[in-house]
């Protein structure tokens, strides 16, 4: 989906913040695509629809710049990042005590990304409890981020799950003061 597309490439972002913005230096370089937040998000909707690899690098390529598109594309296999679907459905099928901070970011960003997207209640409570297993695993900090941005998604009337506890000083930080 777009909304899990978006959350790779800001997970690539904050690996490579460098690649958010890059106006070229000189008029020949103005020339040709270069990255900024507009050309990233005309990427996030394109590489929602292509599928092949080599047509996603050549499109990103188009959009961002040749460098910044073979680095994406070099991140997201290195990353081999699995799906959030299939991770929000069973969290503990990840491993992730094994998981460094920056492909934990990546993989959680885009649970909250698949929790978010439907805007239905069981998809955002499912969302939570993702959360809850990577932060009894070593990536609490992580998680309560990512806690903060799926509590932002929160669907009308959505009674959250017990999970959510574990984040409540990151929330009440935040300005949510109930979040139960």
């Amino acid at each position: 989906t777009r909304a899990v597309t978006t959350a790779h490439i800001a997970a690539f972002i904050r690996h490579r913040p460098p690649l958010l913005h890059m106006l070229p230096t000189d008029d020949s370089g103005a020339g040709h695509a270069w990255p900024s937040p507009r050309t990233w998000d005309a990427a996030a909707r394109i590489l929602t629809v292509i599928t092949d690899e080599a047509t996603q690098t050549l499109a990103l390529a188009g959009l961002v710049g040749l460098g910044a598109a073979h680095e994406f594309i070099t991140w997201r296999s290195a990353m081999d990042l699995p799906d959030p679907a299939d991770v929000t459905a069973d969290p503990d099928s990840i491993d992730w005590a094994t998981l460094s901070p920056d492909r934990a970011w990546a993989v959680l960003t885009g649970v909250v990304a698949y929790a978010s997207s439907p805007g239905t209640t069981a998809a955002w409570r499912a969302g939570w409890k993702a959360l809850a297993v990577a932060s009894e695993h070593g990536h609490a900090a992580i998680a309560a981020a990512c806690a903060l941005d799926l509590m932002t998604s929160r669907p009308r009337n959505a009674t959250p799950p017990a999970s959510v506890k574990k984040f409540a000083t990151a929330l009440a930080a935040a300005g949510y003061t109930s979040a139960a």
